[in-house]
């Protein structure tokens, strides 16, 4: 099963980082990307962009714990792991920003995940 985003990944799992996963320098979008979902996303944040670390791993794909194979995923301590494919999308990286906003949210049951993702430009 491939989780393409947003689960909280397990805590030994981010320790360690997914093999060859390396930091990523976040690209200028990045920071516009951030700044529109939390200008949408209704919450008090729970962190800043300036706190998040980024890594980016080799692939389409990740383990990230049993069976399953994540596009990206965040940690407990806001760091943010992106499979090389997802690196530049926009909807798989504001998906991870907006975990990281609200703080977690991996079943996502705040208001913010239909207020910003429920739009065709936007879509998951």
């Amino acid at each position: 099963m491939v989780v393409l985003v947003g689960w909280l990944l397990p805590l030994a799992l981010a320790a360690q980082g997914p093999e060859g996963a390396r930091p990523l320098t976040p690209p200028p979008e990045y920071r516009t990307w951030w700044q529109d979902v939390a200008a949408h996303c209704d919450c008090d944040p729970a962190t800043t962009f300036e706190h998040l670390l980024w890594y980016e791993v080799p692939g389409e794909t990740f383990a990230c714990g049993g069976p399953d194979r994540c596009a990206a995923g965040r940690d407990a301590d806001d760091i943010i792991l992106l499979a090389h494919r997802w690196v530049r999308s926009v909807a798989v990286v504001q998906h991870e920003m907006l975990h990281a906003l609200l703080g977690g949210d991996p079943q996502h049951r705040h208001h913010a995940w239909l207020r910003y993702f429920a739009t065709p430009a936007r879509g998951l």
